[in-house]
């Protein structure tokens, strides 16, 4: 009998951009995300975030909260402005009071999911699967 190629569509490839200030978070986000075969630009900071926003059609923005010079509400506010269909995960370091505010305005920007550090890699995929 034929073989028939089912397609998954929670599978289907995503072009997805993240942006954390840390290098090694970064790389280990990547890491996890290509295994499950989707496109991965890599940014450290909000500026090179919207840089790389205004030059390709991403499907996902994963970005940190808080970061340096340009934070990830900045980042979440120009991607929504620029890309009303983009989906965004953002991601905060957990613990502190101010966390909670940011997390609530990420909301208020259009964030779909926001997922607190350190979390296994598994609560990311799950994240990006769900965002169809």
């Amino acid at each position: 009998s034929p073989i028939v190629n089912h397609v998954d569509i929670n599978h289907m490839q995503k072009h997805i951009l993240i942006v954390d200030d840390e290098e090694i978070i970064l790389t280990g986000i990547k890491a996890i995300i290509e295994k499950h075969r989707h496109l991965v630009d890599m940014a450290t900071n909000g500026a090179r975030g919207i840089e790389l926003l205004s030059q390709k059609a991403y499907d996902v923005l994963i970005t940190d909260i808080i970061m340096p010079e340009m934070d990830g509400l900045e980042l979440i506010h120009y991607a929504k402005q620029r890309r009303p269909n983009i989906r965004i995960i953002a991601m905060s370091g957990g613990g502190r009071i101010s966390d909670e505010d940011h997390l609530k305005k990420a909301k208020e920007l259009g964030c779909d999911f926001i997922i607190e550090k350190p979390f296994p890699s598994i609560e990311l995929i799950k994240a990006i699967q769900e965002l169809n």
